[in-house]
């Protein structure tokens, strides 16, 4: 994160800096593992943090020490863990006052799997965590701590060199304006997009219709997310209807209390066209309202 930055990088640096100051505020806070793409800042975030609101940040990078991935194969308990990491660094360790930095994490199972007895066992201490390819381990059950470990995402603000549906066509097609079956519907009900779509060009050919949602309420939903697409085949000047359904599940989002996806009601934007890039797509409003108890 060198260089100026832009209005858009300070507006994100501001909303992690808080969410991550609800967390160290929180009484009943869980070790906290920021997820991530390599070389978006996460380290850099997580040192700033520690360094504006605690005493003393302990750091310790799990891919470059293979002694220390070591050490946590020999116990499980966070005392003796402590006890170790201290002689890894001249940082006092301190429940409230030092903040313990495990990044590069997912080259410990070990380490990863530890969080689930500072949770429980020492939740004094602030932990938190960072990786690359963090979602393997999410699918191996015994190494990673299910429901002891908050989550803070950290997504690219940059300009892809090539958006998500970039492509070439020998024809040119044009979106209209595309129409909800509702603009606002009950958690667990889903909503079908219509969108009118013509080849202004002089050879038939192919468009790829995509969909995506943008949650305006959720500080922790990403920035927009791919719900549906369609590919569609359309003869030279002719036009057709494109209808993409977005299912419940279009608008969940991980849960800590329940362990699990779970439906956000709020306000959302319905982004459609054929790339991901901003300038390429056009939005609709919706609302999801809490489901009827």
């Amino acid at each position: 994160m060198n260089g100026q930055k832009n209005e858009d990088d300070m507006e994100v640096e501001r909303d992690i800096m808080a969410a991550l100051l609800r967390w160290k505020q929180r009484k009943n806070r869980q070790p906290l593992i920021i997820q991530g793409a390599r070389q978006i800042g996460k380290t850099w975030v997580m040192r700033k943090f520690g360094e504006e609101h605690f005493e003393h940040v302990a750091y310790f990078n799990f891919d470059a020490s293979e002694e220390l991935c070591r050490e946590f194969e020999r116990t499980k308990d966070p005392g003796r863990l402590v006890d170790i990491l201290r002689l890894y660094t001249e940082c006092p360790i301190e429940p409230g006052r030092t903040l313990i930095i495990f990044d590069e994490i997912q080259q410990s199972n070990k380490a990863l799997n530890s969080l689930k007895y500072f949770c429980e066992d020492a939740p004094e201490y602030h932990i938190i965590a960072a990786g690359s390819l963090l979602g393997v381990s999410l699918l191996q059950g015994d190494s990673f701590p299910v429901g002891k470990v908050e989550f803070l995402r950290r997504y690219f603000k940059g300009e892809p060199q090539y958006a998500f549906g970039y492509g070439l066509s020998y024809t040119d097609f044009e979106f209209g304006e595309a129409l909800l079956s509702s603009s606002s519907i009950k958690a667990g009900e889903k909503v079908e997009i219509t969108i009118p779509l013509t080849n202004v060009g002089k050879m038939d050919g192919a468009e790829v219709v995509q969909v995506y949602v943008k949650s305006l309420t959720n500080p922790d939903a990403p920035i927009k997310s791919l719900k549906g697409y369609v590919r569609q085949e359309i003869k030279a000047g002719k036009s057709e209807k494109v209808r993409i359904t977005l299912e419940p599940e279009s608008f969940a989002y991980y849960n800590a209390d329940v362990d699990g996806l779970k439906v956000f009601p709020g306000k959302y934007q319905i982004l459609y066209g054929n790339s991901s890039r901003d300038m390429d797509l056009s939005s609709l409003d919706l609302e999801v309202t809490p489901a009827v108890q």
